[in-house]
C-alpha cells in the first residue's frame, strides 16, 4: 500500500531540477521503495501529454525533482483528459465495459520499462471506470508499485500468488474497535425512535468504534424491518396489494404494522426478555414482513433480530471476512475533508454462524469505519 506520496497518477507536473525543459508532463506511474522501518521514498514515471507524443514515456524522476502544476480533479483540463483517454485506450479498443478490470489479483505481469516480472497484489477501481494496480516484484516483496492498466502486459496467472494476497495474508482489516451497543439507547427520546435523533453527549464514546452510531443508524434505516416497513407501506398501491395477499383489510393492515413496530421497539429496549407474549411475533406478522420484502429493494435483517444481535452478526462476519471487490476510490464531493479518498473502500463478505447470515459490508479505510452492512439472501445475491 502506498503511504504519503506527494503526487498521484494523473497529476500535471513539471521538472524542477537542472534538467528542466519547461514542458508539462503527467504522472503515469508510482514506485514505492521502503528505505527503513516506516520510511518510504517514491519515484514517478512521467508521460508526455501533447497529442503528437501519444502519451510516450518521458522517464523516471524523484519526488524532489518535480513541481506540481495541477492536481487531477473531476473537472480535469483537456490535456489531462487526453492523457487519461490514452491510458485506457486498450480497454476501449477491446470492448471491455466499465467496472471490469483487465487483470486480476495473482496475475504475473510485465511492466513497460522494467526487466523483472511482477505480481498483481491489489486492484484499484475508480468510480469513473478506470483501474490502477498495485504490483510487487516477484523477487522483492518490500517494494510496492502502482501502474495504470495500459502499462501492464499479462504473462500468466499464478493461483499461489492469488491465494497469498487474498487468503494467506489476511483480509487487511484492522482489529475490531469498541463494544457492541444498542443504538436505540443513544436516542434523545428512546420511546419516540427515531424522530428525535441521537444524543450527542451519549455517542461521544462510540465515535471511534468500527461502527460509530451514525453509521449504525444508517445500517438500521436501510436494512432493518422497522424502517423498511415505512418505505413500502406509504405507497397506497403496494399497501393494497399486501392487504389482499394477507387477506385482511387496509385498516387491519395499519393495526398489524403498528403491532410489529411496537414489538420491535420493545425488543430493542429490553433485549434480555424476548420471549414474553407481547414481544413474540405472530405468524401473520412474519407474513407481513415477507410481503414487505417482496416490494423492497433492500436486503433486510430477519424480523426477530434486535439491534444488538445485528451488531453481533456484523462483528462475527467481520472476523472471518474476505474481499469480494477491488479497492474503490471515488472523488471527494467537498462536503467533508475526512472523506478525501486516499485509501478508498473495499467490499467484504463474511459469515455469522450464530445467525446463519452471509453479510456484506463496505469498509472505508480513510475513515477506518464500516460504512454499511447488510445480509445477502440467495435470491438477491446477484444484485450485489
Amino acid at each position: 500500500m502506498l503511504y504519503n506520496n506527494l503526487f498521484k497518477i494523473g497529476d500535471k507536473v513539471k521538472i524542477s531540477n537542472k534538467d528542466s525543459d519547461g514542458k508539462s508532463y503527467i504522472i503515469g506511474g508510482i514506485i514505492e521503495r521502503e528505505k527503513a522501518w516506516n520510511d518510504h521514498e517514491y519515484q514517478y514515471k512521467l508521460r508526455n501529454i501533447d497529442e503528437s507524443s501519444n502519451g510516450l514515456l518521458k522517464g523516471m524522476f524523484n519526488e524532489e525533482d518535480l513541481e506540481i502544476i495541477q492536481e487531477r480533479k473531476s473537472d480535469t483540463t483537456p490535456e489531462i483528459n487526453l492523457f487519461m483517454e490514452y491510458l485506457h485506450h486498450s480497454e476501449i479498443d477491446e470492448g471491455l465495459s466499465d467496472n471490469k478490470p483487465k487483470f486480476r489479483i495473482g496475475d504475473v505481469v510485465n511492466v513497460c520499462g522494467y526487466k523483472d516480472l511482477q505480481s498483481v497484489k491489489e486492484i484499484i477501481e475508480f468510480t469513473n471506470g478506470q483501474f490502477q494496480y498495485d504490483t510487487v516484484p516477484i523477487d522483492d516483496e518490500d517494494l510496492t508499485y502502482r501502474f495504470e492498466e495500459s502499462s501492464i502486459e499479462f504473462q500468466y496467472h499464478d493461483p499461489n500468488y492469488e491465494f497469498y494476497y487474498t487468503e494467506s495474508v489476511g483480509n487487511g482489516l484492522p482489529a475490531w474497535r469498541g463494544e457492541l451497543y444498542n443504538v436505540y439507547t443513544l436516542y434523545v427520546d428512546q420511546q419516540s425512535h427515531p424522530y428525535d435523533g441521537l444524543d450527542e453527549k451519549l455517542i461521544e464514546e462510540y465515535n471511534n468504534d468500527t461502527i460509530p452510531p451514525e453509521r449504525m443508524q444508517h445500517i438500521l434505516h436501510d436494512h432493518s424491518a422497522y424502517d423498511r416497513i415505512n418505505d413500502v407501506i406509504r405507497n397506497a398501491g403496494k399497501k393494497k396489494v399486501i392487504a389482499e395477499n394477507l387477506k385482511i383489510s387496509v385498516n387491519d393492515l395499519r393495526y398489524l404494522e403498528l403491532s410489529v413496530r411496537r414489538k420491535i421497539n420493545a425488543r430493542n429496549l429490553n433485549d434480555t426478555d424476548l420471549d414474553s407474549k407481547n414481544r413474540k411475533f405472530t405468524t401473520l406478522e412474519y407474513q407481513f414482513i415477507s410481503e414487505i420484502n417482496k416490494f423492497d429493494k433492500k436486503d433486510i435483517y430477519p424480523l426477530d433480530m434486535t439491534n444488538l444481535q445485528i451488531m453481533g452478526a456484523i462483528k462475527e462476519a467481520y472476523s472471518n471476512a474476505r474481499k469480494i471487490r477491488s479497492r474503490r476510490i471515488q472523488p471527494n464531493d467537498g462536503s467533508n475533508e475526512k472523506s478525501a479518498p486516499i485509501k478508498g473502500k473495499i467490499l467484504y463478505e463474511g459469515y455469522s454462524s450464530k445467525y446463519d447470515l452471509i453479510i456484506q459490508f463496505w469498509y472505508n479505510f480513510d475513515l477506518n469505519i464500516i460504512e454499511t452492512a447488510y445480509p445477502v439472501t440467495s435470491d438477491r445475491s446477484k444484485k450485489h
